[in-house]
């Protein structure tokens, strides 16, 4: 498992992971035969489309069909027209490009209660620096088919920073409290990218262990994007 973090004001965003991934186990019936372990402590799990007009995270199912979960977006998504396009049809492509694929693979590759993945797409809602959201993409397995759920929340005068947090269970309510419990009237990027690591920290701090190894599931090194609009 791993931590994520999305966070936005107005005029800027920020994405954020830890590092930590496993090496696979041979499940039967269901039951693990042995242990997984730490397998990189220097795994990127964000990402960046068109040099920073849209960013992401994500956590679950880290690659599949020879190429990671990045990967994928970023072939899917392509060049992004300079006009003409929001963030809504790029949310939607990459919800439907996805779900097709992960309902695709190869059962021999990836069982199908294991294809989840919660993605955090961010970007202006015009793909320009103002409006900045947030787009939660939720890939769930449920009897054997990969469904979605999708939710967007933007910055605003109400609520000038808003985030989005994923991943293991005890790390990820000690991520939320470290952004919940930000008073500062600062929203920069600098800032948020402070922010974001210092939930990342406090989350890789209160995780449990991985499902299938006594480790701990989120851990290493930490990293983060920004987006960036010329």
């Amino acid at each position: 498992m791993s931590v994520i973090v999305a966070l936005v004001s107005k005029l800027d965003g920020v994405a954020a992971s830890d590092g930590r991934t496993f090496g696979s186990v041979h499940l039967v019936n269901g039951v693990a035969e042995g242990q997984a372990g730490v397998s990189s402590d220097e795994f990127d799990k964000t990402f960046s489309l068109d040099n920073g007009r849209v960013i992401g995270a994500y956590c679950g199912l880290m690659s599949f069909s020879g190429a990671t979960v990045a990967e994928h977006i970023i072939h899917m998504v392509g060049t992004i027209p300079q006009v003409g396009m929001d963030f809504s049809s790029i949310v939607e492509q990459v919800k439907e490009g996805m779900t097709a694929m992960l309902n695709g693979i190869d059962d021999c590759e990836v069982i199908r209660s294991c294809r989840g993945i919660d993605l955090l797409l961010v970007a202006g809602r015009r793909l320009t620096r103002r409006r900045h959201a947030i787009a939660s993409i939720r890939f769930l397995p449920v009897d054997g088919v990969v469904t979605t759920e999708v939710d967007l929340v933007e910055a605003d005068s109400s609520q000038p920073l808003r985030y989005y947090v994923y991943g293991e269970e005890q790390a990820r309510p000690a991520a939320v409290n470290v952004l919940a419990g930000d008073s500062a009237r600062n929203t920069d990027a600098q800032f948020l990218k402070r922010l974001a690591q210092g939930a990342i920290r406090a989350g890789i701090r209160a995780a449990g262990p991985h499902q299938h190894s006594p480790d701990k599931a989120c851990g290493g090194q930490i990293f983060t994007k920004r987006t960036y609009y010329p």
